[in-house]
């Protein structure tokens, strides 16, 4: 097969957190509590070196890391149900009780209270149930009809309520610490780890050095697990995405939001970081951006990364402060330096002149609406997205991209199902399992 079956401007291969699972760097779910567990073990040392730059840092990782983001409906109707009360408690107390959106949370809340208490079983039931199940010895306190595991919020009243929760603990008057506490739970709780990174980098631009140390330490704790992740995975590259894809295209048609570095020469984007990587960082008083330091190359065991770190001139009084090449996940862009600016214009015109865009393990995040919108404007690109919860995620991303999903039909494409319809296919499929074969039969029906 052509080495270049699909180079330069007709076709573009997206490629999101999804594509480097083989490697044993985890989704965005649930990184929260892997960063937590790194810097309590093997990552220590990095933390350490960090927490001597940010002191006084008021942050832990580890009040995030129980339900978080998704999963929290799970800890509202079981767990964390006492927040629910204190929580409408303060929602009361709001000083525009009639603004639309304030009246929408508050039915949100209130309809987790009604699920909360409709699904309590008293006493009672419990034991006759038992005794019809056979299993009587189990006692009689309450419990539920529902099994709550797995249940999640889904994003709109998840980030609504972030937003809304964390503007009352700043300008509600008269909250008692009750209220305030079940409101910052909630934040903390619904808030993953793109959300935390978009929230803290926020100070650098209100002058709050609380949030900038915050940003300082989660942004380079993330660098390093990044970076020591990949250094244990690249064993695994064989089987995965990465070499099928120097069959079929070089760097110059492919766009990552991975931080990572597991391209083949002839692969390695041009251009394409769209949120940055690991091998760069920037000084941000003078927008300098640092991509060929050789002791960040030679930096490959955490004791390396952390001498570097320790290395770092900070003052942040001084607003003299490093962090990584790493792009905080914001629906607009930050302008950290003009590195950027040029990388997201070239991004933008490898989509706007695309035929065919391959969307590999990415799900078009909210959060990352600046992409969305460039794909969306491409009104007569092919569009080809693989996702292993491709059915899961079908509504939202056509939801995004303003495309009507009615006219989806299944479909078998090389022993793969798939939904297609008009310039959309939907690919039921792990990263790892596409071969050249594959994409070649998925542009072509």
């Amino acid at each position: 097969m052509s080495t270049a079956l699909f180079s330069g401007p007709g076709t573009v291969f997206v490629l999101g957190a999804g594509v480097d699972v083989p490697f044993g760097l985890p989704t965005m779910t649930g990184l929260v509590g892997e960063l937590a567990r790194f810097a309590a073990g093997e990552g220590r040392p990095i933390h350490d070196a960090l927490r001597k730059h940010a002191r006084g840092m008021r942050f832990s990782l580890e009040k995030h890391t129980g339900d978080e983001g998704e999963r929290f409906a799970e800890g509202l109707l079981s767990t964390r149900s006492h927040l629910l009360a204190p929580i409408q408690s303060a929602l009361d107390k709001h000083p525009d009780p009639n603004s639309e959106v304030i009246k929408a949370v508050t039915r949100v809340v209130a309809g987790l209270a009604s699920i909360n208490k409709s699904n309590q079983l008293d006493a009672e039931t419990v034991k006759a149930l038992a005794q019809v199940g056979g299993e009587e010895g189990l006692g009689t306190d309450a419990d539920t009809l529902l099994d709550t595991r797995g249940i999640s919020l889904s994003a709109a009243p998840r980030q609504a309520m972030r937003r809304i929760f964390q503007g009352m603990i700043r300008d509600v008057p008269g909250l008692t610490e009750d209220e305030k506490t079940a409101l910052g739970e909630m934040v903390a709780a619904v808030s993953n780890f793109e959300e935390m990174l978009g929230d803290f980098f926020s100070g650098f631009f209100t002058k709050s050095v609380a949030n900038q140390k915050k940003y300082f330490y989660l942004s380079w704790l993330f660098w390093a697990f990044i970076r020591h992740r990949a250094a244990e995975g690249k064993v695994n590259r064989p089987s995965s995405l990465y070499p099928v894809l120097s069959e079929i295209t070089n760097g110059d048609s492919i766009i990552t939001f991975n931080y990572t570095d597991f391209f083949c020469d002839q692969t390695r984007p041009t251009d394409g970081y769209f949120h940055g990587d690991v091998g760069s960082y920037i000084r941000l008083d003078t927008r300098e951006y640092l991509a060929n330091d050789d002791v960040v190359k030679q930096a490959e065991t955490v004791a390396a990364m952390a001498a570097f770190i320790q290395g770092l001139d900070t003052d942040f009084d001084a607003q003299r402060v490093h962090i990584p090449g790493i792009v905080p996940p914001l629906a607009v862009k930050p302008v950290i330096c003009t590195e950027y600016l040029n990388r997201w214009y070239h991004c933008g015109e490898k989509i706007r002149d695309a035929k065919n865009i391959v969307i590999v393990g990415y799900s078009f995040n909210l959060v990352d609406e600046h992409f969305n919108d460039l794909v969306r404007k491409n009104h007569g690109a092919r569009i080809v997205l693989v996702n292993p919860q491709a059915s899961a995620v079908e509504e939202s991303i056509c939801r995004a991209l303003a495309f009507d999903r009615t006219g989806l039909n299944g479909v078998t494409i090389e022993g793969l199902r798939c939904r297609k319809g008009r310039n959309m296919t939907f690919v039921s499929a792990k990263a790892e399992e596409l071969t050249a074969d594959i994409i070649t039969a998925l542009l072509r029906v």
